[in-house]
């Protein structure tokens, strides 16, 4: 259990001028009701503090003030702002204005989104005439590439005719590069090769034994 304590309350004491009293005397006055403070005593009210004089308001200064404030608030909003000129404005034309802006906005929107088809079907087009020049550079490249055969395959065709209208024989269809510097048959080389384009040079007659060689002079 706790442990009930006994506080017992002293005063100090008093002394009168005109009664002299020891210091180790034992009197003790009498408790007066406000000495220590009891739950039934009200502190006193504090002093008014000093201020200006507060009075009533009359209209004349009701609407001064009122004159005032709209003042400040045209300057804090100003002259050319629409809400100043402009107190009328309902929540439906707010509303009206708000929806008008939404459809705004949705139409910028929907133009955006044709924006995008019509880059897309650019890049399509695009890429298509790529590929297209892609296919012309590869016929090209093939119409090159048979154009140049065909002048190889000439060029050899009339090396090999030249060659055998040099030699006066036939040569194989492709000639070696070392045709020029190839021996010959050693029988043959004592021969004339024959001339199937060229005739025969006839032999000139011999001069007449009687005409003498002075007559020629």
């Amino acid at each position: 259990m706790p442990e009930v304590v006994e506080i017992t309350f002293l005063r100090p004491l008093r002394r009168n001028n005109n009664e002299n009293v020891s210091p180790d005397s034992d009197r003790v006055e009498d408790l007066q009701p406000n000495d220590l403070g009891s739950s039934s005593s009200t502190p006193p009210a504090p002093p008014p503090q000093p201020g200006p004089v507060l009075r009533e308001m009359n209209d004349s200064d009701v609407q001064a003030r009122q004159q005032r404030l709209e003042t400040s608030l045209r300057e804090a909003v100003g002259i050319h702002n629409d809400f100043a000129r402009n107190s009328e404005i309902t929540n439906e034309q707010l509303w009206i204005a708000i929806k008008e802006n939404a459809a705004g906005i949705k139409g910028n929107a929907a133009g955006i989104n044709e924006n995008a088809a019509g880059i897309k079907e650019a890049n399509a087009g695009i890429d298509a005439n790529a590929k297209g020049i892609k296919g012309a550079k590869a016929a090209i490249d093939a119409h090159a590439v048979v154009t140049n055969s065909m002048i190889v395959d000439g060029n050899t065709a009339v090396l090999v005719e030249v060659r055998r209208m040099l030699n006066y024989r036939d040569p194989p269809p492709l000639l070696p590069d070392d045709f020029w510097g190839s021996p010959h048959d050693e029988k043959k080389d004592n021969e004339p090769p024959p001339s199937p384009l060229l005739s025969p040079v006839p032999s000139l007659p011999s001069r007449p034994s009687h005409v003498s060689s002075h007559s020629y002079r």
